[in-house]
């Protein structure tokens, strides 16, 4: 995006952050019974999507976490429903406040005392469904319909020493079981 870029910091260790993302699915056709355990994961070609995209030291792309330890997040729900929703906020062409933020953070995440650094976790570890995040554990729907899951959100951080300019595409997939 060139019309409003993330500033790369100029002080070591800083970080500059986007505005956050929020995804989720539309179930538009109704399921012959049970769409169920909606998981997500994130296509990466080196260890971690910091490094693919050239985001500094300690530049990544975040994802919301609710829990206490990194294992749940791959077992416990994980997403807010659309009444937790935030829009992002923060100033425009300058930084996005961080998920984690105390006090303009997504209140979803940062309001859990017990979450992964204060409510937001590096994506690099749901890189494979073997890994994958849970958005939604069990049904998505209380009877077999339509409408919307659970909602993630995620955030790129950008460090010092980061490289200006597009970054490659990655792929991020929704998975799921239909029963």
């Amino acid at each position: 995006m060139t019309t409003n870029p993330i500033p790369i910091p100029t002080n070591d260790g800083g970080l500059s952050g986007s505005f956050w993302v929020t995804h989720c699915i539309n179930i538009t056709s109704t399921p012959s019974s049970y769409v169920k355990n909606l998981k997500w994961y994130i296509t990466m070609t080196s260890s971690n999507i910091g490094a693919d995209w050239n985001l500094g030291t300690n530049g990544d792309l975040m994802i919301g976490v609710s829990s206490a330890a990194a294992a749940d997040t791959k077992t416990w729900s994980q997403g807010f429903s659309s009444s937790s929703y935030n829009q992002a906020s923060g100033t425009t062409g300058t930084f996005g406040y961080f998920l984690s933020s105390a006090s303009n953070g997504h209140s979803y995440y940062r309001d859990i005392a017990s979450a992964l650094s204060g409510g937001a976790a590096s994506t690099k570890t749901y890189n494979s469904l073997a890994n994958a995040y849970m958005v939604q554990s069990g049904s998505v729907m209380d009877n077999p319909g339509t409408g919307r899951s659970n909602f993630i959100a995620t955030q790129v951080w950008v460090a010092s020493g980061a490289t200006q300019g597009d970054k490659p595409d990655k792929t991020a997939t929704f998975v799921y079981s239909e029963v």
